[in-house]
Formats: structure tokens, sequence, C-alpha cells
């Protein structure tokens, strides 16, 4: 669903000398959303000094929060300090907020041997030797 809502996002393209600002609210709303929902916390209210430490509650060292904690603040930057980058940095934020996603998401379940998967059980033979 946040992979989804991020190639919505892009799809929109960026233009130079513009304001991207809204982009950032909407960038960093979805990365916030999704690590509350992959985490287990309601995420969209906190700052990000707030979110960082709930995540390092609750993931640990399972993801790169260093990375994560860089992409927020360079985010908020943009939304609260009125900085404006060029396009070329709003497509290099958006692909880092992709690999966010992608590098945090929970590993498969493992499949389980269903009916006609694999091997048929073969019943061992006796012999009477």
């Amino acid at each position: 669903m946040a992979l989804e809502r991020l190639d919505r996002l892009g799809a929109y393209g960026f233009l130079e000398n513009a304001d991207n600002r809204p982009f950032y609210f909407a960038v960093s709303e979805v990365i916030r959303d999704y690590l509350g929902s992959r985490y287990g916390f309601d995420s969209l209210e906190l700052t990000t000094d707030e979110l960082m430490l709930e995540l390092r509650r609750r993931a640990g060292r399972t993801i790169v929060l260093d990375e994560i904690e860089r992409w927020l603040s360079a985010c908020d930057l943009v939304k609260f300090a009125k900085v404006s980058p060029a396009a070329t940095e709003a497509r290099g934020s958006l692909e880092l907020a992709i690999r966010i996603v992608e590098s945090t998401r929970p590993p498969p379940e493992p499949r389980s041997a269903g009916p006609g998967d694999g091997a048929a059980a073969v019943p061992e033979s006796r012999s009477n030797a």
C-alpha cells in the first residue's frame, strides 16, 4: 500500500523552480503512516524525535534508523523551514522513501506445504530380511 501511494506521488512529476513542499508533506505522511503501521504505533501526530524514539523501542536494530532519521529531518526542513529543494532532490527523496519501505517490509511468510506441493509421502517399505 505504501509503495503504491509513493508510486502515485512520483507519477505527478517534479517541476524545477516550483514549490515542492506539498510533495514533501505527502511523502512524509506516507512514510510516517507506513512506519507506524509496520511497527504498531500511531505515528502521524508524533514529532520526528518522538517517532524515532518509538522506532528505536519497537524496531531495534532491524532497520537503518540513522538513514530514516536523516530522511525525516530533511523532510522537516522543507515542510517547516521552507527550504525549497530542486526537482532532482525531490526525486531523490522519493527514491529514498521507496528504499525505506522496501528495506523494512516484513519478511515473507514461509509457504507451508499443502496438498500437491512437493513430494508425496512415500510409505516405508518393510523388509523381511
